[in-house]
Protein backbone atom coordinates (compact mmCIF):
# COMPACT_ATOMS: atom_id res chain seq x y z
CA UNK A 1 0.00 0.00 0.00
CA UNK A 2 0.79 3.43 -0.61
CA UNK A 3 0.34 6.13 2.05
CA UNK A 4 0.26 9.84 1.28
CA UNK A 5 0.53 11.66 4.83
CA UNK A 6 2.32 15.05 5.60
CA UNK A 7 3.19 16.70 8.72
CA UNK A 8 0.80 19.34 9.72
CA UNK A 9 2.28 20.11 13.23
CA UNK A 10 5.74 20.20 13.04
CA UNK A 11 6.41 21.10 16.70
CA UNK A 12 4.00 18.34 17.81
CA UNK A 13 5.99 15.55 15.48
CA UNK A 14 9.07 16.63 16.39
CA UNK A 15 8.46 16.52 20.46
CA UNK A 16 5.65 13.76 19.91
CA UNK A 17 8.24 11.24 18.06
CA UNK A 18 11.70 10.78 17.34
CA UNK A 19 11.67 9.79 13.68
CA UNK A 20 7.75 10.18 12.33
CA UNK A 21 8.81 8.21 8.87
CA UNK A 22 9.62 5.32 10.61
CA UNK A 23 6.96 5.76 13.28
CA UNK A 24 4.25 5.90 10.42
CA UNK A 25 5.70 3.11 7.96
CA UNK A 26 6.00 0.78 11.36
CA UNK A 27 2.27 1.41 12.08
CA UNK A 28 1.55 1.04 8.41
CA UNK A 29 2.94 -2.69 8.33
CA UNK A 30 0.87 -3.52 11.77
CA UNK A 31 -1.78 -1.84 10.78
CA UNK A 32 -2.34 -3.61 7.37
CA UNK A 33 -1.20 -6.93 8.86
CA UNK A 34 -4.02 -6.45 11.33
CA UNK A 35 -6.60 -5.08 8.52
CA UNK A 36 -5.91 -7.87 5.78
CA UNK A 37 -6.15 -10.38 8.90
CA UNK A 38 -10.14 -9.76 8.88
CA UNK A 39 -10.84 -10.15 5.40
CA UNK A 40 -11.16 -13.71 3.05
CA UNK A 41 -9.28 -14.37 0.08
CA UNK A 42 -11.82 -13.07 -2.17
CA UNK A 43 -12.13 -10.15 -0.38
CA UNK A 44 -9.01 -9.27 -0.29
CA UNK A 45 -8.90 -9.36 -3.90
CA UNK A 46 -12.06 -7.67 -4.94
CA UNK A 47 -12.47 -4.98 -1.71
CA UNK A 48 -9.18 -2.70 -2.12
CA UNK A 49 -11.04 0.17 -2.00
CA UNK A 50 -12.78 -0.45 1.44
CA UNK A 51 -9.77 -2.26 2.56
CA UNK A 52 -7.75 1.50 1.73
CA UNK A 53 -10.78 3.15 4.06
CA UNK A 54 -10.54 1.02 6.74
CA UNK A 55 -6.39 1.75 6.49
CA UNK A 56 -7.04 5.65 6.17
CA UNK A 57 -9.64 5.92 9.20
CA UNK A 58 -7.60 3.75 11.24
CA UNK A 59 -4.08 5.60 10.67
CA UNK A 60 -6.40 9.02 11.05
CA UNK A 61 -7.00 8.31 14.26
CA UNK A 62 -3.85 7.06 15.30
CA UNK A 63 -1.70 9.82 13.27
CA UNK A 64 -3.29 13.06 14.23
CA UNK A 65 -1.58 13.32 17.98
CA UNK A 66 1.42 12.93 16.24
CA UNK A 67 0.85 16.14 14.40
CA UNK A 68 0.94 13.75 11.26
CA UNK A 69 -2.26 13.61 9.10
CA UNK A 70 -2.64 10.90 6.52
CA UNK A 71 -4.65 12.11 3.25
CA UNK A 72 -4.79 9.33 1.04
CA UNK A 73 -4.19 5.26 1.17
CA UNK A 74 -3.96 3.51 -2.27
CA UNK A 75 -3.58 -0.29 -1.62
CA UNK A 76 -1.40 -1.33 -4.62
CA UNK A 77 -0.19 -4.75 -4.60
CA UNK A 78 -0.98 -7.10 -2.13
CA UNK A 79 0.98 -9.69 -0.97
CA UNK A 80 0.10 -12.73 1.38
CA UNK A 81 2.41 -15.44 3.11
CA UNK A 82 1.94 -18.69 1.97
CA UNK A 83 0.86 -20.08 5.18
CA UNK A 84 -2.08 -17.28 5.21
CA UNK A 85 -2.74 -18.28 1.74
CA UNK A 86 -3.25 -22.18 2.43
CA UNK A 87 -4.94 -21.02 5.91
CA UNK A 88 -7.62 -18.45 3.36
CA UNK A 89 -7.86 -21.16 0.72
CA UNK A 90 -8.83 -24.02 3.59
CA UNK A 91 -11.76 -21.09 5.01
CA UNK A 92 -12.82 -20.88 1.21
CA UNK A 93 -13.42 -24.01 0.57
CA UNK A 94 -15.14 -24.90 4.00
CA UNK A 95 -17.49 -21.78 3.00
CA UNK A 96 -18.05 -23.18 -0.63
CA UNK A 97 -18.83 -26.96 1.18
CA UNK A 98 -21.21 -25.63 3.57
CA UNK A 99 -22.94 -23.55 1.15
CA UNK A 100 -23.39 -26.88 -0.60
CA UNK A 101 -24.75 -28.80 2.20
CA UNK A 102 -27.07 -26.19 2.28
CA UNK A 103 -28.46 -25.93 -0.76
CA UNK A 104 -28.38 -29.86 -0.50
CA UNK A 105 -30.69 -29.88 2.24
CA UNK A 106 -33.18 -27.23 0.65
CA UNK A 107 -33.02 -29.78 -2.59
CA UNK A 108 -34.08 -32.52 0.08
CA UNK A 109 -36.65 -30.52 1.39
CA UNK A 110 -38.20 -29.83 -1.86
CA UNK A 111 -38.28 -33.40 -2.26
CA UNK A 112 -40.13 -34.17 0.74
CA UNK A 113 -42.61 -31.81 0.25
CA UNK A 114 -43.70 -33.57 -3.58
CA UNK A 115 -43.30 -37.00 -1.76
CA UNK A 116 -45.60 -35.50 0.55
CA UNK A 117 -47.82 -34.10 -1.67
CA UNK A 118 -47.44 -37.37 -3.65
CA UNK A 119 -48.46 -39.55 -1.29
CA UNK A 120 -51.60 -37.73 -0.20
CA UNK A 121 -52.68 -38.08 -3.85
CA UNK A 122 -52.03 -41.77 -4.08
CA UNK A 123 -54.21 -42.06 -0.80
CA UNK A 124 -57.24 -40.72 -2.49
CA UNK A 125 -57.10 -42.21 -5.72
CA UNK A 126 -56.31 -45.52 -5.36
CA UNK A 127 -55.07 -46.26 -9.60
CA UNK A 128 -52.29 -44.27 -8.59
CA UNK A 129 -51.37 -46.78 -6.21
CA UNK A 130 -51.82 -49.44 -9.36
CA UNK A 131 -49.77 -47.42 -11.38
CA UNK A 132 -47.34 -47.00 -9.48
CA UNK A 133 -46.84 -50.62 -8.57
CA UNK A 134 -46.92 -51.89 -12.27
CA UNK A 135 -44.46 -49.03 -12.90
CA UNK A 136 -41.98 -50.78 -10.12
CA UNK A 137 -42.91 -54.20 -11.94
CA UNK A 138 -41.67 -52.84 -15.05
CA UNK A 139 -38.38 -51.51 -13.56
CA UNK A 140 -37.69 -54.70 -11.68
CA UNK A 141 -38.05 -57.06 -15.43
CA UNK A 142 -35.85 -54.85 -16.83
CA UNK A 143 -33.26 -56.23 -13.85
CA UNK A 144 -31.65 -59.67 -14.61
CA UNK A 145 -33.11 -61.28 -11.74
CA UNK A 146 -33.55 -64.37 -10.71
CA UNK A 147 -36.17 -64.23 -8.07
CA UNK A 148 -38.99 -62.25 -7.17
CA UNK A 149 -40.94 -61.61 -4.52
CA UNK A 150 -44.35 -59.84 -5.71
CA UNK A 151 -46.41 -58.48 -3.12
CA UNK A 152 -50.13 -57.70 -4.16
CA UNK A 153 -52.03 -54.93 -3.00
CA UNK A 154 -55.42 -54.96 -1.38
CA UNK A 155 -56.23 -52.54 -4.06
CA UNK A 156 -55.53 -55.52 -6.82
CA UNK A 157 -57.89 -57.71 -5.13
CA UNK A 158 -60.48 -55.44 -4.65
CA UNK A 159 -61.07 -54.75 -8.51
CA UNK A 160 -60.68 -58.42 -9.43
CA UNK A 161 -63.58 -59.29 -6.49
CA UNK A 162 -61.00 -61.46 -4.36
CA UNK A 163 -62.63 -60.76 -1.37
Amino acid sequence: AVIYYRVFDPVKAACTLQDYNKSVSSLAGSTLGSILGTYTLSALLSAREEIAATVLTTFKVACDPWGVTVERVEVKNLSVAREMVKSMAIEAQAAREANGMLIMQKGEGISLEKIRAAAEEMETCSTTIVLKYLQVLCDISTEKNHTVVLPIPKVFLKYENFQ
